[in-house]
């Protein structure tokens, strides 16, 4: 790592291809404020003291700012430095070397400048030699002691072949043509191949094909030469322009970013993997479910045909497969076959444990056909048998998308389709557009029977798989079997009915009249017309329609079954009698409840209460504010007794009375008499 190396502005000048001039003078400007990027990358440049600047200070350029190209050159130039003797060691170095060291034995035996070196010397320049690469040789009397004067210089390591100082350094910026043709400096050759790169790694990465790569990165580099400013005519730069292959191919892994983002599956086919093994599973430990397209047609009851659906279930200790063949019906409303769901998945999964025992651990995909199995996580870690599972909180495993190279049962798909079901009448094969026929021009044949010979047919291959012995363990599936049965595995079973309890949702309902509505239909039972709460869960199973339906009360305490409720006609006697019944029932569990709680006098608990209540303090009054007089007097004039009102009245006679005396006196008074 280089992460604090620093370089002088001759070095930078030298790793990129410019004067030193120009090298300080970016330098200088970035130092200054004056600009922010050179060639689109912001450099970090220090000025320390030392000779080679002006007064005594010189500019250095961190390694880890440049541009990635110049610090890969950097960093071989430098490795280049430490190591001036690079040597190869590759196979065919090491060949060459083991040769020469054979070849010159006779002449290492002798000691340097005597004549008996010298005559062995001249025999190995006589002999023909047969060299490492295939091809019969005569080397001169020279060649053999500049050969000899490396080993006694450098021991073994002088036969050693040399890397090219130069080793991983682009000698050219494009191509021969274009840097001969072209009467640019350096650095202008630079920013031109820099540009024209980084437009042909944008090709890749859009996903351009090879063609139009050559054809729009040649055109990138006329434009940008021709902006430079070069002289020559466009039919001259027509043929210098032209991209070479190993310049466009070194940039093509940039293509795998459209992969990426366009064909997730092509990439996760190529992703680094890991090797797993089943070495220590016993059956039933891990069961891989998953959903195929069985590429067989058959015919409907109505005469269209279909490919029917596999659910097949993959016991990975012993690699047994369990499948399930079904039909899905026709959606009315596209005209086409519905897709699979829960309920399919649920039926096959009962039926694989009915046959099998119950798993310790499912592997599932993703899709919504699978929502089902968080259901039974609990009883999965009931029926595990001691089977730890290790840094996990769940028994259910989900793989990841776009992952089908780790699932194993697509592995088994494979060998299937395409050494079993492929012999069935009707096979068709996965590419609907060349579709298997039995003849050239017709349509393909379905399978001559019904569904259910379908199955009968599938089950057989099936049970021939389980039979056949796998080239990698030299078992088959049910000798694997046997063997863990006889070593003392035992299955473990579960009850069918909690299992299909396992399988419902809980849905809460309004209990109404002593019935809920469930898909349409009323539901009753004694329990729930006795039932005084409002509301009861209900267990609604996902994939077939029960007789009875679980019901459980606010408190989650089981409440009974509830049946489907039959209307009754309106003469019929037993209606009636139903009808008491069922009042009798809600009247006693009211009548039970009540005599269980005693009855509380409200009037009593209130007066007490308000007795408990502290007395509210007199609150001061601050002011009083005057209205009209008149208004004052009407809103007396509400809360006034007629007692009040009479005193009221004769007060105001007898002011009236006294002021009209007080005016006479004061007129008298005015008159002078």
């Amino acid at each position: 790592m280089l992460a604090d190396a620093w370089i002088t502005a001759s070095d930078f000048a030298a790793i990129a291809g410019v004067s030193e001039r120009k090298a300080r003078h970016a330098l200088h400007r970035i130092a200054a404020g004056l600009i922010r990027t050179w060639r689109g990358t912001a450099l970090v440049v220090r000025t320390v003291t030392g000779r080679g600047g002006r007064s005594g200070l010189r500019y250095e350029v961190c390694v880890d700012s440049l541009p990635m190209d110049l610090q890969l050159r950097y960093r071989r130039q430098l490795a280049a430095e430490l190591d001036p003797s690079i040597l190869r060691s590759d196979e065919d170095a090491n060949d060459w070397r083991d040769w020469w060291a054979n070849t010159l034995g006779p002449a290492l035996a002798r000691r340097p400048r005597t004549a008996e070196r010298a005559a062995a010397v001249k025999a190995i320049a006589d002999r023909l030699h047969f060299t490492p690469d295939g091809v019969s040789r005569l080397y001169d009397e020279r060649t053999i002691r500049r050969w000899l004067a490396r080993f006694d210089r450098e021991g073994a390591a002088g036969l050693q072949k040399r890397a090219r100082r130069d080793r991983g350094l682009t000698r050219v910026s494009i191509s021969g043509r274009w840097d001969d043709g072209v009467a640019f400096d350096a650095e202008t050759r630079e920013r031109i191949a820099s540009a024209v790169r980084e437009k042909v790694r944008s090709l890749w990465r859009s996903g351009a094909s090879l063609s139009m790569v050559l054809r729009y990165g040649s055109e990138e580099l006329l434009r940008l030469t021709q902006s430079a400013g070069c002289d020559l005519s466009y039919r001259q730069l027509r043929g210098l322009c032209e991209l070479p292959r190993a310049f466009v191919n070194a940039e093509r892994h940039h293509r795998k970013v459209h992969q990426f983002e366009r064909d997730r599956k092509a990439f996760e086919d190529h992703k680094p993997r890991i090797r797993r093994t089943r070495a220590g599973l016993l059956p039933m430990q891990l069961i891989v479910g998953d959903v195929h397209h069985l590429d067989v047609y058959v015919r409907r009851e109505d005469g269209r045909l279909a490919t029917p659906k596999l659910v097949a279930w993959l016991d990975l200790a012993t690699m047994r497969v369990f499948v399930s063949l079904f039909l899905p019906d026709i959606n009315p409303d596209t005209n086409r076959s519905r897709s699979m769901t829960n309920a399919h998945v649920i039926a096959s999964f009962i039926d694989m444990v009915k046959a099998w025992g119950f798993p310790s651990m499912l592997y599932l995909d993703n899709g919504s056909e699978y929502n089902w199995a968080d259901f039974i996580d609990d009883a999965l870690k009931l029926a595990s048998d001691g089977f730890q599972i290790v840094d996990r909180n769940s028994a259910i495993i989900r793989a990841k998308p776009y992952n089908a190279p780790a699932k194993v049962i697509e592995g088994v798909f494979g060998v299937l389709e395409r050494v079993y079901f492929s012999g069935l009448p009707g096979y068709i094969g996965g590419d609907r557009m060349a579709s298997k026929v039995a003849n050239v021009g017709r349509a393909p044949e379905p399978f001559p029977g019904t569904l259910a010979d379908l199955d009968r047919a599938v089950q057989a291959m099936v049970a021939v798989y389980n039979t056949e012995r796998h080239r990698r363990e030299d078992r088959s599936p049910a000798d694997l079997y046997c063997e863990a049965v006889t070593a003392g595995w035992q299955r473990t079973d579960l009850d069918p009915f909690a299992l299909r309890v396992a399988f419902s949702t809980s849905e809460t309902r309004r209990v109404v009249q002593g019935a809920i509505s469930v898909n349409g239909r009323y539901w009753t039972c004694p329990e729930l017309q006795s039932y005084l709460g409002d509301t009861v869960t209900v267990l609604v199973p996902k994939f077939e329609d029960w007789s009875l339906l679980p019901l459980k009360d606010e408190s989650g305490r089981w409440l009974g079954h509830a049946i489907e409720d039959r209307p009754y006609a309106f003469l019929d006697a037993a209606g009636a009698r139903e009808a008491d019944r069922r009042s009798r029932r809600a009247v006693s569990a009211v009548r039970r409840l009540g005599s269980a709680v005693p009855r509380i006098d409200l009037v009593g608990e209130a007066v007490a209460s308000a007795a408990l209540a502290p007395p509210v303090p007199a609150t001061p009054s601050r002011a009083v504010v005057s209205i009209a007089e008149d208004h004052a007097a009407i809103g007396r004039a509400f809360v006034e007794s007629n007692a009040t009102r009479e005193r009221r009245r004769l007060d105001e006679v007898d002011r009236e009375q006294k002021a009209r005396l007080a005016l006479i006196e004061k007129r008298r008074r005015a008159n002078g008499g």
